[in-house]
């Protein structure tokens, strides 16, 4: 018999209890201890039956309490105490070692270590940097006590030295992953608790606390896994490492940020903050970069806090500007253009976003099939935020026949994002059909795009002479020009002129110069630069009518500017704007050359009153329906009432 007291506090633990007790049985202690704060398996029965002495206590908070009135109020009679717990065994080697060392023990050694060997998954961890590292096990009754800590405790000895042994001890334990995460949640909680509250740590976990929030995580993985070889462990070491290593390392950056965002206090139920997201703002970028600035200021007007992290801080657009001057926070991150980040992939992104998200205590998610939205949504979800996610016509049926191998590639990403966030915010019902059809669980909500009316003005002069029908878009094949070229070469009468101005996508302009070149009359067309801000208002009052002949639109800004401008508006039924031809603001057609011919010869049949009359309708209706101050107002209610939904 060995001159030693073992002292296992335990739960429910009638998974481990009894390979523990066996696996003491050849140390021959003088004493066995379990503790138990959980009744309600057959953790006591079991213990009993193994002939150990059940005592217990009410559960005082955290292991290091318990374990210290354990050794405060236990008949304790030996000389030493092993501590244990359920889930680990000593080996029959480390046996052999102890029983040959206590008899001879010199007795200026008050501890003995042994060195933790770690088992996941069936296998023994070897690799990494998180194997044999020493720990007291044993030490001399009245010498040593257990830390006071919420996590992490550790036997802290007075008097006398500790003496390393060769041997292991096993930390093997076999309940289930759903498990094992689940426990690391609410040591997530106690770590991100400690370190805000100031708790010294180690050295190497100090030091770690020194880098940036997520990046630590992903750098500690990578230090682990590739560094300390952990790959050597097979696939017992991928998950040990994945989910120690990187997946519990970035929960608890996710509670530290949950609890510095209470202690400002997070306002939810009131006025929400709100963070956009997008990949860019740069001017070349599409309508979404002129679109979210705008969408910012209506909400920051209707008195919420907002912010926008995108890419890059060169070439923003004039409306980026603005917003940035009223007072909406820019977060921009460093990120690659190139034509080979095709997902527009930003390691700034990566480690940088949870820090920004933080801050706020909501993310609008904007466009999709990229990696921004994908991790601004996981980021979201991680630090149980609700998002709400804006596709901007990225789901259309036309948009999806682009990229095919792409979008099925990153298909799953984006799936899972849109079924799990608060809310999708469509512009239009057909949009929200679209978004139901890729994902039928996705919970949509129709929130049309605002307008700064103040911007736009009829003009009431005589045009100097030819009449100006004006495209003001992005010129792509989905915008049907080829369309319009057909149905201005049949339609076209003198005294008009078509412009057609805006940014090249792909190489499309060149296609239609010379497209226009051989259908259309000379002198009867001009195509000009992409214009933005004062310089796009002026041409627009200079038009007398507006056609916009796209094969499929989930909303069209430049719709709703032009009939601000007052202009009567051409577009097709692939644009959703029926109230156009209802209001008697202009025509909606069929996509087709034939419907846009039809619709052309009527309008150039009109009197230049006529046209102004028919303009007025559809500035009314704008200015009643789509004005920014509404908008922003119904945006704000929607979000100040998601912010309230328990994520």
């Amino acid at each position: 018999m060995t001159d030693i007291a073992v002292i296992i506090l335990v739960g429910r633990e009638e998974l481990h209890i009894r390979r523990c007790l066996e696996r003491l049985r050849p140390l021959e202690p003088r004493q066995v201890f379990v503790v138990e704060s959980q009744p309600g398996d057959r953790t006591h029965e079991i213990a009993v039956e193994m002939g150990a002495e059940t005592v217990f206590h009410e559960w005082p908070g955290n292991q290091a309490r318990q374990f210290n009135w354990a050794l405060e109020n236990l008949p304790i009679k030996a000389g030493w105490i092993l501590r244990l717990d359920a889930d680990e065994y000593l080996y029959p080697d480390t046996i052999e070692e102890v029983k040959g060392l206590l008899p001879r023990c010199p007795p200026d050694v008050t501890s003995l270590s042994l060195n933790l060997a770690r088992v996941f998954c069936g296998r023994k961890i070897r690799f990494g940097g998180t194997a044999h590292i020493p720990m007291v096990r044993f030490f001399r009754f009245g010498h040593g006590h257990c830390q006071d800590r919420a996590m992490d405790e550790h036997i802290v000895t007075t008097g006398g030295r500790d003496y390393r042994l060769k041997g292991e001890f096993a930390d093997d334990n076999l309940n289930s992953m759903d498990w094992w995460r689940e426990k690391h949640r609410g040591y997530a909680r106690r770590e991100a608790a400690d370190a805000l509250a100031g708790e010294r740590f180690k050295p190497s976990k100090t030091l770690y606390y020194k880098f940036p929030p997520y990046f630590r995580a992903f750098a500690y993985f990578c230090y682990r896994y590739f560094l300390r070889l952990g790959f050597l462990d097979g696939y017992a070491g991928w998950m040990w490492h994945f989910w120690q290593g990187l997946w519990y390392r970035f929960l608890v950056d996710r509670e530290i940020a949950r609890l510095r965002m209470a202690g400002r206090g997070v306002r939810h139920g009131s006025q929400p903050r709100v963070l956009h997201v997008l990949p860019s703002l740069r001017i070349d970028d599409g309508g979404t970069s002129s679109c979210v600035p705008q969408i910012a200021m209506a909400q920051k007007a209707a008195g919420l806090e907002v912010g926008i992290a995108f890419f890059g801080a060169d070439d923003l657009t004039e409306e980026a500007r603005e917003a940035s001057r009223a007072g909406v926070a820019m977060h921009p991150f460093r990120g690659s253009f190139s034509r080979w980040n095709r997902v527009k992939f930003s390691s700034d992104l990566l480690f940088r976003l949870g820090h920004v998200a933080g801050g706020y205590d909501m993310v609008v998610v904007h466009l999709n099939w990229m990696f921004p939205i994908w991790w601004s949504a996981h980021v979201a979800r991680a630090l149980e935020k609700p998002y709400i996610m804006l596709p901007h016509g990225c789901l259309s049926p036309n948009a999806m026949k682009n990229a095919v191998w792409k979008k099925r590639l990153v298909g799953p990403l984006d799936r899972y994002a849109l079924r799990r966030a608060s809310a999708v915010w469509t512009t239009s019902e057909i949009e929200a059909e679209w978004v139901r059809e890729y994902v039928p669980e996705a919970k949509t909500d129709v929130v049309p795009f605002g307008l700064d009316t103040s911007r736009y003005s009829p003009s009431r002069a005589k045009p100097q002479g030819d009449k100006v029908l004006l495209f003001l878009s992005r010129i792509s094949a989905i915008k049907g020009l080829d369309m319009l070229a057909e149905a201005w070469r049949e339609a076209w009468e003198p005294g008009w002129k078509l412009v057609v101005a805006g940014p090249d996508d792909r190489g499309h302009l060149l296609k239609m110069r010379r497209l226009y070149a051989q259908r259309c009359p000379e002198g009867s067309y001009a195509f000009r630069p992409a214009v933005y801000g004062a310089a796009k208002a002026k041409l627009l009052r200079e038009a007398s009518a507006f056609v916009l002949p796209s094969r499929s639109e989930n909303w069209s800004v430049s719709i709703s500017e032009a009939m601000a401008s007052g202009l009567p508006v051409i577009c097709t039924m692939g644009a959703p704007w029926s109230c156009i031809p209802e209001i008697g603001a202009g025509w909606r057609t069929e996509i087709s050359a034939a419907g846009l011919r039809d619709a052309l010869r009527e309008m150039m049949s009109l009197s230049a009153d006529d046209l102004h009359e028919m303009g007025l309708r559809g500035r009314k209706w704008v200015t009643e329906n789509l004005d920014w101050n509404q908008v922003g107002e119904l945006m704000r209610e929607k979000l100040v009432s998601l912010a309230q939904v328990k994520i």
